[in-house]
Order: structure tokens, then sequence, then C-alpha cells
């Protein structure tokens, strides 16, 4: 069994909550001010008892509220056609209940959510203050397609927003619309399916009455996946669907409001999933699911190299211009590690990750010498980079299991913590020491399409498939964290996961 296969056997150990016990002990039948029954919970914390009487709909209740935010939430009780009577089967409804708090207590996301807590009626009982929660800061929307990718340039007051038609149906329908017919006009769009939008932004002050004026519209007849903005050639990049590449020039004295086509380049044969630029050489890099890096001049597009590191298709793209290294991962959980010079790359180390997955999330870190990553099937790597020259002692040291369709991922350095975004519009906070679960909370209805992090002004920045961009201030700490009950499952050095 190779060390991959042991961490997938490992991957479903919980994350146990101290301190908190709770137990359904009996029901109890009361006659005013209506015949109705009743199931005590014992409830205890730090040495402070209480008891909770609750009716089965509460039960029921609870458990609707918690599904619309939690992915996985344990299953209650079932109904029953009839009102239970007996004492049997009330009784066994008591041991049932009981079971299903349990499951729930064992969940420190669900049991600092403020919907249990006050279920539990646990700051009258404990006079303890919830956690402190992230708040909003501003909320831009509905938009009139889902947000795929946005750039925010604050120097320049801008914030880019790349929207595209997130309907399968409408897509294909726009697709036939839009076909070219010989007496079409080259660049004429009969269905928008993606488009860029431009913004200015004005503020009062970071965390307060953000403004924004939209400033003017660019649609095209494929999804807009990705863009890049590069604020010191005033150059913004579009990653389309099909697999092209278009650069705009916007000229800042302009404020925004004026923009030049550079031309646009056929990059990829399929999607474009990441771009990086190098100021000082104007290269631009970009990856596609076609399992393609280029390396081309941003103001002529002219192609100066492509690699293909595997047949699988890549995913994630990040790159260092101060260390001059690119990272890209790919769909069958493999890292590579490029060192860049002027117009060409060179591979310094592959690593296998914890997943075999689907990387969609790829975050690095010099200052800490971390580089992580999540997959679709919820594992987030965590891998100790070697410094600049020594790549080659870069290897996989743990992962965490977090719930599934892990999309984006984001660093916070002063809280030492992982942020993660999910297909159902969720954020989880994770401690990668101790593989702890921090905090969760819902900022978006559906699937998380970006998220970043600004390490300056504690803000968090999210976008996703239900047409809205919002901005959050994480406080400095969330809550205590929670050891895993797990020790690390690697039980031999994980160099043997490396590949130069």
């Amino acid at each position: 069994m190779c060390i991959r296969d042991r961490y997938m056997g490992n991957m479903e150990k919980k994350i146990s909550t101290e301190g908190i016990k709770v137990d359904v002990t009996e029901y109890v039948e009361k006659q005013a001010p209506e015949a109705a029954v009743f199931f005590k919970i014992a409830a205890s914390y730090k040495g402070v008892t209480w008891n909770v009487e609750k009716r089965f709909s509460e039960f029921d209740a609870l458990h609707k509220e918690l599904t619309k935010t939690f992915m996985s939430v344990p299953d209650r009780p079932p109904k029953t056609v009839f009102k239970i009577k007996s004492a049997a089967g009330l009784q066994k409804r008591t041991q049932e209940l009981n079971v299903f708090i349990k499951a729930l207590s064992s969940r420190l996301d669900i049991m600092e959510h403020g919907i249990m807590r006050k279920f539990l009626d646990f700051e009258k009982n404990t006079k303890e203050s919830a956690p402190a929660l992230p708040f909003k800061v501003f909320e831009l929307g509905p938009l009139p397609l889902g947000a795929r990718d946005f750039w925010y340039a604050e120097e320049q007051g801008l914030l880019f927003v790349a929207l595209s038609n997130m309907d399968l149906a409408s897509r294909l329908d726009a697709y036939l619309s839009n076909i070219s017919l010989p007496w079409s006009k080259k660049e004429e769009i009969a269905i928008t399916v993606g488009a860029l939008m431009v913004y200015s932004v004005t503020k009062e002050s970071d965390l307060k009455d953000w403004n924004f004026k939209l400033l003017w519209v660019k649609g095209y007849s494929v999804q807009t996946n990705v863009i890049l903005w590069c604020p010191t050639l005033s150059i913004l990049e579009i990653g389309l669907d099909d697999g092209f590449v278009r650069c705009l020039k916007i000229p800042m004295e302009e404020k925004g409001l004026k923009h030049e086509e550079l031309g646009s380049l056929q990059m990829h044969k399929a999607r474009v999933m990441g771009l990086a630029i190098d100021p000082a050489t104007k290269a631009s890099i970009s990856i596609g699911e076609d399992g393609k890096i280029k390396i081309f001049d941003i103001t002529t597009l002219k192609v100066f190299s492509e690699i293909a590191p595997s047949d699988a298709p890549l995913k994630c793209l990040e790159y260092n211009e101060e260390m001059k290294r690119v990272f890209v991962a790919n769909g069958v959980g493999e890292l590579y590690i490029y060192a860049f010079s002027e117009t060409k790359l060179d591979l310094l180390t592959k690593i296998y990750l914890g997943s075999t997955k689907i990387i969609r999330g790829l975050a690095v870190c010099y200052k800490t010498k971390k580089v992580f990553t999540s997959a679709l099937d919820g594992v987030i790597s965590i891998i100790d980079l070697g410094g600049v020259g020594e790549e080659k002692s870069t290897k996989l040291s743990n992962i965490i299991k977090g719930p599934e369709k892990a999309r984006f991922l984001q660093w916070n350095l002063q809280n030492q913590e992982l942020i993660s975004g999910y297909e159902n519009g969720q954020i989880i906070l994770w401690n990668p020491e101790t593989k702890a679960m921090k905090k969760s909370f819902l900022p978006h209805a559906e699937a998380i399409t970006k998220i970043l992090w600004d390490e300056k002004k504690k803000l968090l920045i999210t976008a996703a498939k239900d047409k809205y961009i919002k901005a959050w201030n994480l406080p400095i700490e969330i809550a205590k964290e929670v050891k895993a009950e797990s020790e690390s499952v690697l039980e031999s050095s994980p160099g043997a996961l490396l590949i130069n």
C-alpha cells in the first residue's frame, strides 16, 4: 500500500468537540396549555449543566435550518404517519433523538452555528458569548450572469468582473444562435454567454460604504473563465472557454473609461484555466484543460514556448514574481514547480498530492514555506516547500479531509488558517496544524467561483454562481480550535512521494 492509499484509508476520522455534552434523557407528557410530548435535553459545558425541553417539531425545524447551511447534516429520526402515543414508541423516539443530538454535538461547525446555540439555550445558560463571526462589508449584485472571476485593482479604483451563463441548456442554445454564418459580422453576438463588466469603486473606508459605478460591459459568445489585471502594464487578460486569450489595454489616465483591443489568439484547444504575467519581461503564462502551458508576449501574443507536463488537464496556476517560480496543479492530483526565465520554464520538481481527483484550489506562501491544494473529493494537501534552489526537498507533509467539492483556497497568514470555498456556497476556515475546522459560514446560495484574501485589509472577497460578489471582514481570531483525534497518518517519510 502506498502512502497516498494510507491517506485515503484514514480520511474519515472525525474532529471531536471537547467540553460540550448533550443527551436526550427522557420524554415528558404535558397537558397544558395543550396536550403535547416534550423531549428533555441534558446539556453540560465547562462544569455548567442545564436542561432544555423541545418538541419533535422543533428538532425537525432545527434539522431543516441546518441543511440550508451545511452540505452534510446527520439524519434526524423519521416522521410517522400517526402521532406516537405508546410508551414504547415514545421511548424509541427518545433514543433516536439522542443519537441525532449527539451526532450534531460531535460537529464543531454545527455547534458554533447560531441556530444550534439558540436551540440549546447556550448563551443563556453558560454566559459565554458566541464566537466572533465574519461580517459583510459590501454586496454587489444581482449581476446579469453568474460571477466566474473578478479582479479588484484598488490603486486604480476599478473592479473587473468576468460573468458567465451557468445554465447548460441556455449555453447550448446560445452557442447555436452564435454560430457564424457567411453574412454575419465577425464580432456579431446574438446571445451573450460570457461578459466582462468594469466598475469604478469608491469607499469611505476599507470596512464601510463601498460604492460601485458600472463603466462599461463587453460581451462574448462563450464563457469567460479567468481574468488577470497587470497594473504595471495597464493590461487586462481574459481567458475564455474556447481556449482564446484576449488582451485589453486600459489606460489609467482615462480612469478606466476607455479600452483598446490588443488582440486575441487561441492559446489552447480547451478552456483557459489560469493566467499569469511577468511585468519585467512582458511575458504571460497560460494553462488550459488541453494540458498545455504556454508562454507568450503579452503585447504581441507571439508564443515563445509550450509545455505539456502530462496528458491530464491543467487546473490551477500560481506565479510568484519575486521568486520567479510557477506552480501548476492538474486534474489527477499532481503539482509541478517550475523556474521562470524570460521565455521558458524549467521543471524543478513534481509532487503527488493527497488526492487523485481534480485540484481546484492552490495557495503558495514563501514566508511559511508552505503550499496548499484542495481537491473535489474534499482533500486539502499540505506541502512543505523547499527554498529557492532547494525545490527538490519539497514534500507532501499532511492532509485535511473536509467536505467534498472544495473549489478554491486562500491562506490567511496572520491567523495561520486556510480559507476554502465549496460547491454549496460555504466557506470553511481551517487550522492546518491541528486539522481542525475553526469556523464555517454560508455567504452564497450557489457554488463559490472565486475567493480572494486581502492580508493587509483582512478582507475576504467571494464570488459565486448566485450572481453576487461579497466582501467579508474576518476577525483576527475566529474561535478556539479543537485538535483532531487522529495523529498524522504519515507513517514514513513523505519524501517517497517526491518525483524529480
